[in-house]
């Protein structure tokens, strides 16, 4: 694992946490004690309050006052690898939650990295049409070949296709 000291990839640490904290998703850090150690501030559009609420207490301090469920963390520490869960929030957020584990050189675990992501539906999308149903792909592309290898391999596709 790479070591830092006070610079990642020539930007300090402020900009780089500042940009990290500007994230749409959210991205949350447990240490090997299911305490919180990070989180950004899109944890203010989950649980509708602030990162330094949340940083230093542990898991339990939340999951026991039903903040979100179902939780997924207890299982990654018991079969120490990456899950996905949809949970939800006791202020009515739907989250999709990706946890992955990061070890130490004992395989224990070190932390637990979780990117969380709700609904997009506050940020415009770019290409609405790419997900919707109506959209459809366009079956008159005819592909160019120039060189004799790729229009060899465009009439076997052809072949093979139908």
């Amino acid at each position: 694992m790479p070591k830092y000291s006070d610079h990642i990839h020539g930007m300090d640490f402020d900009t780089f946490f500042s940009i990290v904290d500007a994230m749409y998703d959210e991205l949350l850090i447990y240490d090997g004690n299911y305490n919180i150690v990070y989180i950004n501030q899109a944890c203010a559009r989950h649980y509708c309050c602030t990162p330094n609420q949340m940083i230093g207490k542990s898991f339990f301090d939340f999951v026991n006052n039903d903040w979100w469920g179902p939780s997924i963390l207890p299982i990654i520490y018991r079969e120490k690898k990456a899950y996905a869960i949809k949970q939800k929030t006791y202020v009515g957020s739907e989250l999709l939650t990706i946890a992955v584990p990061l070890f130490d050189e004992n395989n224990e675990i070190r932390f637990v990295v979780m990117n969380v992501r709700d609904q997009v539906n506050d940020i415009d999308l770019y290409n609405p049409h790419y997900i919707s149903k109506e959209y459809k792909l366009d079956t008159k592309f005819v592909p160019v070949a120039e060189s004799d290898e790729m229009k060899k391999a465009l009439s076997l596709a052809e072949k093979v296709s139908g």
